[in-house]
């Protein structure tokens, strides 16, 4: 059963000197990243409450108390690994107190965790039988001898190792068994005897091992960055039936769908605006007709026609009076210049004048509502239209994927989607940037663009800074040219159009009203000759008044009667009638034409006035959208660029042991090639986009954020955008600077590891090639893995006859009795191991251990305890042979 290697330890006993070098290639293994975190105690310091012992954790060795790290923490397993070297004397060995010391103190320490006690038997392979005393081969211990054979595989023959004069040659060769059998190789720290019972008596069993490891952390490094392009790559998604196409007229595509999203929300661009028709004409009845000669009478009798008409005129100037010229000509003078000029202001400017103006002239944006105007619903599908052409899914009506004939067509760069911060213009000098007062410029800031331009150019003309400032707006052209293809840059540079456009519109409605107002005057002439009828028809007025009061006081004396008085006085009075009507009808034809004119005037005033207001709020509603759309950019830049945020730490690629590996063990990198890794790579996000991939990571981001705001994820598209402190604006910078970012990258990369698992042809296209240094060459990985990570147990090969007596070989005591494998896929790579061991035989069975033809012959020898066993004594006491 494994046991995890956080909850296992290895705690190897040796005698240091006799010992040295296979502990230093150990340490080498475990600073190649091979090994697990083990303990070694030397032999001489198994003493004591407090034993010395040394940590090799990485490679590094720390000195430490054994009692204090088996108590540091719980583990389930303990191994207790006795190295026992046979060509030592034996002296210079570990000493059975030693060995039964440590067992004891693991035994008392380490409560609750399961013991192995292992006993390897360590010999170079000469011939001979070794004068072995009764510490080689103990009861209650797994006693183990490492077999001195190599082999390439678990089913392939094994080779002696022959004469090894030197330790080193020795250490090479064992220490690949020592780490197997003893649990020491990373992600497969298990043994088989772990759940291996103890035989009885003295036994011994020959053991070798065989491990393989694939470093695939370069690999999976360059898939990583595949996957998760800090360059902003976008992948081609899979579109089932439908083939997806990366597009090729960059510049097309973003307009279509930059001018897809305005023609959709044209209403935000532009308010509705009065025309001359929609201005109502007011119809004169024959009775307002007559009240105004009768005005004009009572005029005429005092004199004051004039006054009659100064009325007209006035009742169409006062609506001038109280608010184009007392309010945009009047105190107002620095908001109207900002929302009219000519010259580029602030955006927040803009709108917070066109706001003051707009209140001044009685419009709604004194109750600050305009500043809050919902546009979610453009910001959504501003978000939508990006999405798409990222990914080709349809989310929005009326913002459809770009077609590429039958086929569906997405944007390769996110940068041509929407740039990020890394796309900034940063090429300005820092000695230009303190002239100019602009050291960077946002990607998709349009009218900081254009800001920055005539900053430049107005710095054209400084001897210090003028050669800067020429080569500065070179690069500015230059970058410009590449962001203006992007999509954000297309539908910002509709926006600041219309905002223009809305400005100049006010401008221009203003000198309408500033022209019709100086429009509305008295014609000298017509007020002259008002006065010259003023002066005829009082003159008539008071000679017939005098005539009839004459005729009156004649007929009263009786001077004459009072029928021709009233004959007389009637006829008179009707010619006065007569002639003051025509006079008027005469007189008084340009009177009503400019009567009409001005009431006109009064009515396109109303309609002006009303335009104006509405210009004015186009004005301040774009110039929130704009603070809207740079925020929003500034999300949606960064999470096309990284969708699942930041890639996730790989295993750094270990050192490569080149040299002194011996066959049994290899250790190779995965090394597939450019073009298989890009096929690879490809056919690895075929299978992991498709077509609207990026909802669930903007999704994911849009909840996240509002979370943390403690709002519905609605309301951040409600929120004003850039420089207003809104949720939005701390949401957008916090993003755009880095501190946050899409958390979906370890889950993705875990997606990527289960195909790994599920389909192998998915590994196998990027680890068929592997380089093994040992060998020096390149080899297929289904020949470098052969046997090992495939093993199939009961197909091993027997273990090498020179290491048995002639008698156990016959008996085919050599055959493989235990062979287990262990295997851990860390990534693409892998690491497995597989131990095989033989049945546990007496020790005379092992040629180390031969009885020699002396003491069957009857001559005195020293007895040992080794021989004394009676258990499966096939050899008979004779030197004789039996068949």
């Amino acid at each position: 059963m494994a046991v995890s290697a956080d909850t296992s330890l290895t705690v190897v006993v040796a005698p240091h000197l006799q010992t040295d070098e296979l502990l230093g290639i150990l340490c080498d293994y475990s600073a190649a990243g091979l090994l697990g975190v083990f303990v070694w105690v030397d032999a001489r310091d198994a003493r004591g409450p407090a034993t010395t012992a040394t940590m090799v954790r990485d490679g590094r060795s720390e000195s430490v108390v054994l009692q204090q790290v088996l108590t540091a923490k719980h583990y389930d397993r303990v191994r207790v690994a006795v190295l026992v070297p046979l060509d030592a004397p034996a002296e210079q060995r570990a000493p059975l107190a030693a060995e039964q010391f440590v067992e004891q103190v693991v035994r008392s320490t380490a409560r609750g965790a399961g013991m192995t006690l292992l006993r390897m038997l360590l010999t170079s392979g000469r011939a001979g039988a070794s004068q072995l005393g009764s510490s080689v081969v103990v009861e209650g211990w797994h006693n183990l001898l490492i077999a001195p054979e190599d082999s390439p595989a678990p089913g392939l023959g094994a080779v002696p190792w022959g004469n090894l004069a030197e330790p080193l040659d020795l250490a090479q060769r064992a220490a690949p068994v020592v780490a197997a059998v003893a649990g020491l190789w990373a992600d497969v720290q298990q043994t088989p005897f772990d759940s291996v019972e103890i035989l009885p008596g003295q036994t011994l069993r020959a053991v070798r091992a065989f491990y393989r490891s694939l470093d695939t952390a370069e690999v999976e490094r360059r898939l990583r960055a595949r996957l998760f392009d800090p360059a902003g790559r976008l992948p081609l998604p899979h579109g089932g039936q439908v083939p997806v196409l990366y597009v090729e007229d960059v510049s097309a595509a973003t307009q279509t769908m930059a001018r897809a999203l305005w023609t959709k929300h044209r209403d935000v661009l532009r308010g509705p605006r009065l025309g001359v028709d929609d201005v109502a004409t007011q119809a004169i009845s024959i009775w307002a007709a007559l009240k105004m000669f009768l005005r004009f009478m009572g005029g005429a009798l005092r004199n004051a026609p004039s006054a009659w008409l100064s009325a007209v005129k006035g009742s169409v100037s006062a609506v001038l009076a109280s608010t184009v010229q007392g309010t945009v000509f009047g105190g107002r003078e620095s908001a109207f210049s900002v929302v009219t000029s000519s010259q580029l202001a602030d955006w927040q400017d803009l709108g917070r004048s066109a706001d003051t103006l707009n209140a001044a002239i009685g419009g709604s944006a004194g109750n600050g509502q305009l500043a809050q105007q919902d546009l979610s619903a453009l910001w959504i599908d501003f978000v939508n239209g990006a999405l798409t052409l990222a990914d080709g899914g349809r989310r929005a009506k009326g913002l459809d994927p770009i077609q590429v004939g039958a086929g569906v067509g997405v944007l390769a760069s996110a940068a041509d989607v929407v740039p990020s911060r890394a796309d900034r213009f940063t090429a300005i000098p820092t000695s230009l940037a303190a002239v100019i007062g602009v050291s960077d410029l946002e990607p998709a800031d349009v009218l900081g663009a254009a800001d920055l331009r005539q900053r430049l150019q107005r710095a054209y003309s400084d001897p210090a800074s003028g050669v800067e400032a020429r080569g500065a707006s070179t690069e500015l052209e230059r970058w410009q040219q590449h962001a203006s293809k992007s999509y954000a840059w297309q539908a910002g540079s509709i926006l600041t159009d219309f905002l223009g456009r809305a400005r100049t519109e006010v401008a221009q409605i203003a000198e309408q009203i500033q022209r019709a107002a100086s429009e509305i005057s008295i014609d000298e002439r017509v007020r002259a000759r008002q006065q010259a009828i003023g002066i005829i028809l009082a003159t008539m007025t008071w000679a017939t008044l005098g005539v009839i009061v004459v005729l009156v006081g004649l007929a009263a004396v009786g001077f004459t009667g009072w029928k021709y008085t009233l004959i007389t006085g009637g006829i008179l009075l009707g010619l006065y009638i007569v002639v003051s009507l025509t006079l008027f009808l005469f007189a008084q034809r340009d009177m009503f034409t400019l009567m009409n004119l001005r009431k006109s005037q009064q009515n396109q005033l109303e309609m002006m006035q009303a335009n104006l207001q509405t210009a004015l709020q186009d004005v301040s509603r774009l110039s929130t959208a704009y603070g809207q759309y740079l925020s929003w950019c500034r999300v949606l830049g960064p999470v096309l660029r990284a969708p699942f945020g930041p890639a996730p730490a790989g295993r750094s690629a270990a050192p490569l042991i080149s040299d002194g590996l011996p066959r049994c063990a290899q250790v190779g990198v995965a090394d597939p090639g450019a073009e298989r890794a890009d096929d690879a790579a490809h056919a690895i996000q075929r299978r992991l986009y498709a077509l609207g991939w990026l909802t669930k990571p903007w999704q994911d981001m849009v909840s996240h954020a509002a979370e943390r705001l403690r709002e519905e994820p609605e309301m951040l598209y409600r929120m004003p955008g850039l420089r207003t402190a809104s949720g939005l604006d701390k949401w957008s910078a916090a993003v755009a600077s880095g501190q946050v970012h899409s958390t979906g990258a370890e889950a993705l990369w875990q997606r990527v590891e289960q195909m790994f698992a599920e389909d192998s042809r998915v590994g196998t296209a990027l680890t068929g090639a592997v380089f093994a240094p040992a060998m020096g060459q390149h080899v297929p990985s289904e020949q470098f893995a052969a046997g090992v990570v495939d093993h199939r147990p009961g197909h091993a090969a027997p273990f090498d006859g020179s290491v048995f007596t002639d008698a156990a070989m016959t008996a085919s005591r050599c055959a493989v009795a235990i062979d287990t494998a262990a295997l851990a896929r860390p990534g693409l790579g892998f690491r497995a191991t597989v131990v095989q061991a033989s049945d546990g035989l007496a020790p005379y069975d092992f040629t180390l251990f031969e009885v020699p033809l002396a003491a069957a012959s009857g001559v005195e020898m020293e007895k040992t305890a080794v021989i004394t066993h009676t258990e499966h004594r096939d050899v008979p006491p004779g030197g004789d042979l039996v068949f």
